[in-house]
């Protein structure tokens, strides 16, 4: 049986069924009325498209203790309509209504791939256009930087206290941003992490952004959703040791880069624990002999996109692996690394490609050459690599 892409999905025209996982479910709340207002789903089918679902409460009761978060499903009999008017959890052209004839049938595949999560993560820089408007809610990522004591404050239209903590965290660029978690949301985090250093992650999906005395924060409302520590490459990525930040430019455009551990080590021929015993390293300038080894390089890189900022649309690609090249080299597949400070989408190289362009391009000799530039008085030997995954990402000094 075929079923119907979510991206065929429009306002007026023939609909089919689709088969989709669930990945989130929530009561939508006006908690100034303390009402149910609406019963909410986030949907995606095995293409990766995301389309947020609805129902009004009268018919919600039937239907949320027989949906469970992470399954499949067969959907048939709903509609296609336009977004609500606030407190959307992606940004889409239009989303699914669901009414008292709509049918969840749930299905076991084990061999169709669906992913569990989806997130449209903002960067915490463009957070000032988003406050008190609520069109659509923020999801952001970040290391937990300080945790407060859990708690107890009454708030309004609640004759009970309510549990409350703020979080703070850091995000990819080293920006920092104040969460406050309310309720059951306070309680996801551990008392025990108080005072400590963790490389703890965590996912605020589906925040509102506040503002107060000019400073911007961020709020769980009832569609929000908190995930410490998930399974993903970007949440792997940020617990890492080493990251480096790059703009690198091809003839078509510029792009924003980020190696991490590993990857950013092998590029800059370094390991994160030789460059921290340089005493007055700045984590925001690179070593002179790293620039000379970088910057105007023809490499090779494979990456993917990691965050995008959702008002201006430009992506952050994580580079999964890399290859300096020598001598001429094809213009069209090639990206030199660079001083300058615009980023916007530009050429993605797969693994494959990467692969086919090394075999015909040889690499560079290994960039021993560098660690005696940095450390003139001791050997050039690379380190254990067990020593640099072991280290703290708060600790300083880091190359950024």
């Amino acid at each position: 049986m075929s079923y119907q892409p979510l991206s065929e999905l429009a306002i007026g025209k023939p609909i089919g069924d689709i088969r989709v996982r669930i990945l989130r479910k929530w009561f939508g709340i006006n908690f100034k009325k303390n009402q149910m207002i609406t019963f909410d789903l986030l949907l995606m089918d095995e293409k990766g498209t995301v389309l947020q679902a609805s129902m009004t409460k009268t018919h919600s009761n039937s239907f949320d203790s027989n949906i469970k978060e992470g399954s499949i499903y067969v959907i048939s009999n709903f509609k296609v309509t336009r977004p609500k008017p606030s407190f959307n959890v992606i940004s889409a052209p239009y989303m699914i209504t669901i009414s008292r004839e709509t049918l969840f049938v749930q299905i076991e595949l084990n061999d169709l791939i669906i992913h569990a999560y989806h997130f449209e993560f903002a960067e915490f820089d463009t957070l000032q256009s988003r406050a008190k408007k609520n069109y659509i809610l923020t999801d952001v990522i970040g290391l937990i930087t300080s945790i407060s004591m859990l708690s107890k404050v009454y708030v309004s239209n609640n004759p009970e206290q309510v549990a409350r903590r703020i979080v703070q965290l850091k995000n990819l660029r080293g920006e920092m941003m104040i969460a406050t978690l309310w309720g059951d949301f306070a309680l996801i985090v551990d008392d025990q992490l108080i005072g400590q250093r963790t490389n703890r992650i965590l996912i605020l999906a589906a925040a509102t952004v506040n503002e107060f005395r000019g400073k911007n924060s961020l709020s769980i409302c009832s569609a929000s959703k908190v995930y410490i520590d998930l399974d993903l490459p970007i949440v792997a990525d940020m617990k890492a040791s080493y990251k480096l930040s790059m703009i690198v430019e091809d003839e078509s455009s510029t792009a924003s880069f980020i190696a991490f551990s590993d990857v950013g080590e092998e590029l800059t021929g370094t390991p994160v624990s030789r460059l921290a015993l340089i005493g007055d390293l700045d984590q925001y300038i690179l070593p002179e002999p790293i620039k000379k080894k970088l910057i105007g390089q023809k490499t090779l890189f494979a990456v993917n996109p990691i965050t995008k900022d959702t008002d201006s649309e430009e992506l952050t690609f994580r580079v999964n692996s890399s290859r300096i090249l020598d001598g001429p080299q094809p213009p069209a597949i090639t990206l030199s690394i660079t001083a300058s400070s615009e980023a916007k989408p530009s050429t993605q190289l797969t693994k494959k490609q990467l692969q086919q362009e090394e075999e015909e391009h040889p690499s560079s000799p290994p960039p021993s050459q560098i660690q005696k530039d940095l450390f003139p008085e001791s050997p050039a030997k690379k380190l254990e690599p067990s020593c640099c995954r072991e280290s703290s990402p708060l600790k300083e000094p880091k190359l950024e």
